[in-house]
C-alpha cells in the first residue's frame, strides 16, 4: 500500500506568498535595514524571529501609551501655563488697584477743579 496524502497548496495562497516574498525582498534590501540586520543585535534577531517578533509587537504596543501620556502632559502643560498668567494678571491688577491708588490714572468724573 502506498500512501497517498498529498496535499495541495490553492493558488490564491500560492499568489499571496509570493506577493509576501517579493515585498519581504524589497523591504530586506533597503540600505537601512540592511545596515541594521549587519550589526550583531540585527543577526541576532535574524537567527531568533519569535524574538523579534515579540520586540515589535511590544515596540508597536507601547506607542499608544506614551503618545497619550505625551498628550495628556502637552495639554496640561498648555492649560496650568495659561491659568498662571490668567490668575497672574488677575492677582497683580488686585495689588496695584489695592496697594498703589497713586499710582492709577485719574477718570474723567473723579477730577476735581
Amino acid at each position: 500500500m502506498q500512501c497517498s496524502n498529498v496535499t495541495t497548496i490553492p493558488k490564491g495562497l500560492l499568489q499571496l506568498q509570493g506577493s509576501l516574498s517579493s515585498m519581504m525582498d524589497s523591504l530586506y534590501y533597503d540600505p537601512k535595514v540592511a545596515e541594521l540586520m549587519n550589526t550583531s543585535m540585527g543577526q541576532y534577531l535574524n537567527g531568533h524571529p519569535f524574538l523579534a517578533l515579540a520586540v515589535l509587537v511590544f515596540g508597536a504596543m507601547a506607542t499608544v501609551p506614551i503618545g497619550i501620556f505625551l498628550t495628556f502632559a502637552t495639554v496640561t502643560f498648555i492649560a496650568v501655563t495659561v491659568g498662571f498668567i490668567l490668575l497672574e494678571g488677575k492677582s497683580l491688577d488686585y495689588r496695584y488697584n489695592t496697594y498703589c491708588p497713586l499710582l492709577q490714572w485719574p477718570s474723567t468724573d473723579t477730577i476735581v477743579y
